[in-house]
């Protein structure tokens, strides 16, 4: 049953292949069908896209920027007006970089160039002739706002690329942190089930998601919490963003998928996340994460920190099912390994020993 403002379509899938079916209407989309991105998302149950998260945060973000730039430009107006009025300086107008690059530290390129047309029209409107009045009756004025306008839009944003930069290294750098430490945790734990409890403490304090959890099992009927960053019981969801794998060199997405089978959404903005878990094309799982609304989409270096946890659980609950049906395999590898250990070792001792 769908609203009477939604349209259908029924197309090919991709390459001829099969049919999918969608209904869009109001910003959403549901697909359904057996290929294309049912496929993708490796449900049983018919599935709905979303191939963006917008919800509150581009809204937040340029309300953010805006109060900045305007908190700033009102200083720097108060300086201004004492500068000329009171100090008796002809032309103050550049006082209004400050504004620019203010904004530009604190909140990024959006804030800084809203400041610079801020400061062009405060300005006009404050400070030339005639006032209170966009007019200009002076050439000369024209000029100076033109360049204060030209000036404050290339600082703002070379101060806010800047501040990009910097935000971009250190979430590189944090993301490089967490890896090492999932890799150590498996490296160390005597099964790759034994350090699920540890993973998903460390994936909820390196990104912004509030709960992490994996589950275990071929399929979502089959599916079960191994270990989970908090207690109490599991959230309940009619929709969820899968991450979806992309060949070559492409970027994963989120897409958001619905999951008939599980118990409706409750009324909040909070977003479920899920990564499959897959060796050789068999699903053994996925890692769930809870992620509050007003946090927004997951950034890319979070999308990258999720996404590599899964394949190396996914490869480590593979050697630990190898263990299981060949552990000759695991002991003769163990041996070899130990010994290349013992011949570097006594190799070591000769050198020094002839030395």
């Amino acid at each position: 049953d769908l609203p009477d403002d939604w349209t259908i379509v029924t197309a090919a899938g991709p390459g001829g292949g099969p049919h999918i079916r969608a209904f869009a209407g109001n910003g959403a989309a549901h697909v359904s069908g057996d290929g294309g991105l049912a496929t993708a998302a490796g449900l049983g149950v018919p599935v709905g896209g979303h191939f963006h998260n917008t919800r509150n945060t581009g809204y937040a973000n340029a309300v953010a920027a805006l109060a900045t730039a305007a908190a700033s430009l009102a200083a720097s107006t108060a300086l201004v007006w004492a500068l000329e009025d009171l100090v008796g300086i002809p032309n103050a107008s550049s006082v209004y970089l400050l504004a620019v690059v203010a904004a530009g530290v604190v909140a990024g390129t959006g804030a800084a160039v809203s400041a610079a047309v801020g400061a062009f029209l405060l300005y006009d409107y404050l400070f030339t002739r005639p006032l209170h009045s966009l007019l200009v009756a002076d050439p000369e004025e024209w000029l100076t706002l033109l360049l204060l306008l030209f000036v404050g839009v290339v600082v703002g944003r070379l101060t806010a690329a800047q501040r990009e930069r910097a935000d971009a290294a250190a979430r590189r750098e944090r993301e490089a942190v967490a890896t090492f430490r999932i890799s150590h945790t498996l490296a160390l734990a005597a099964s790759t089930r034994e350090a699920l409890p540890s993973l998903v403490r460390i994936l909820a304090a390196e990104t912004r998601f509030s709960r992490v959890w994996v589950a275990l099992g071929a399929d979502d009927a089959a599916e079960r919490p191994a270990a989970d960053s908090s207690g109490g019981a599991l959230p309940g969801f009619a929709t969820a963003s899968v991450l979806v794998r992309r060949p070559g060199d492409e970027p994963a997405e989120w897409v958001r998928v619905h999951a008939g089978s599980r118990s409706p959404r409750r009324a909040t903005e909070d977003r479920i996340h899920r990564v499959f878990l897959e060796s050789g094309g068999d699903r053994l799982g996925s890692i769930w994460a809870l992620r509050h609304g007003p946090a927004g989409t997951p950034t890319r270096e979070e999308t990258r920190l999720l996404s590599a946890a899964a394949d190396q659980l996914a490869r480590g609950l593979e050697r630990d099912a190898l263990a299981i049906e060949h552990p000759e395999h695991i002991m003769i590898r163990r041996n070899e390994q130990g010994g290349r250990i013992g011949e570097r070792c006594v190799l070591g001792k000769s050198v020094k020993g002839n030395s």
